[in-house]
């Protein structure tokens, strides 16, 4: 790669740039090959050149990035802000490090934070599913799967088209049915039922969701693209507050005498 002046670049110039790039596309936890300017500004070491310097390897970021890649760092080369770490204690992680360099980028001290090593939580929820037969008996015995009857090239099919599981809502505010978890089960139940009565038996069945099941996509409430606040259904919510009924029986209450007002007298 051609530099972007007539002036030959110090090798340890270079060694230092693919130095800052290793170690900041470490942090940022991609390749070096694609880590970009932001992330390198972002993750880089303290003791690295500046912008300035890395543009010199290559007229673009692109070019200073694979010029300083391309370079072969010599054996047992440590960059100026990395010094010796001492010996982590038998029982520890590193917590943090800080580093105190001086104008030039050079280390002055630094001081390595460790903490004592906790559970590991991978292990923890693999010994609890470990224990969880021995502590948890079984509700029932495992049912044999009944012999059915029936041909092999038929196939129940099971739409389920917004069902919006999740939903709340009351009649007297909405204007029309009542919905909630209790209702949204009761209908999926009977309908699934329902149809299961009426179909030819079959083997096998596809319940397909069409779309929307559960009422929101998150546990924020809101639509992901302009933000709208939804009504939230809980496991044990069968209606509204009572402050929202309030407010629906008042505007019920105005609705009811407007249209009473309103009411030609019979001739």
């Amino acid at each position: 790669m051609m530099a972007a002046n007539d002036n030959a670049i110090p090798d340890e110039r270079i060694a230092l740039v693919k130095a800052s790039i290793l170690e900041a596309a470490q942090r940022a936890g991609v390749a070096p090959e694609d880590i970009s300017r932001g992330q390198w500004r972002r993750h880089k070491p303290p003791g690295p050149p500046s912008g300035h310097d890395i543009y010199a390897l290559g007229a673009t970021w692109e070019d200073a990035r694979e010029a300083a890649l391309a370079f072969e760092i010599p054996e047992g080369y440590e960059p100026p802000w990395r010094v010796p770490m001492v010996p982590i204690p038998n029982g520890h992680s590193v917590k943090g490090v800080s580093t105190l360099v001086d104008s030039k980028g050079n280390t002055v001290a630094q001081w390595v934070k460790t903490r004592a090593d906790g559970v590991d939580p991978v292990q923890l929820v693999q010994d609890m599913l470990d224990e969880m037969p021995d502590r948890m008996a079984a509700r029932a015995e495992p049912i044999p799967p009944p012999a059915i009857q029936a041909p092999d090239d038929l196939l129940a099919v099971y739409p389920l088209g917004d069902p919006h599981v999740g939903m709340l809502a009351w009649g007297k505010e909405t204007g029309d049915a009542d919905f909630n978890l209790e209702i949204a089960d009761r209908l999926m139940r009977g309908a699934i039922m329902e149809l299961a009565k009426r179909q030819p038996r079959t083997k096998r069945a596809l319940i397909v969701n069409l779309g929307d099941y559960f009422h929101a996509d998150d546990l924020t409430s809101q639509t992901p693209t302009a933000g709208g606040r939804r009504s939230w259904a809980s496991a044990s919510t069968s209606r509204p507050s009572s402050s929202r009924r309030r407010r629906a029986i008042t505007r019920s209450s105005t609705s009811s005498r407007s249209r009473a007002t309103t009411t030609p007298t019979p001739a």
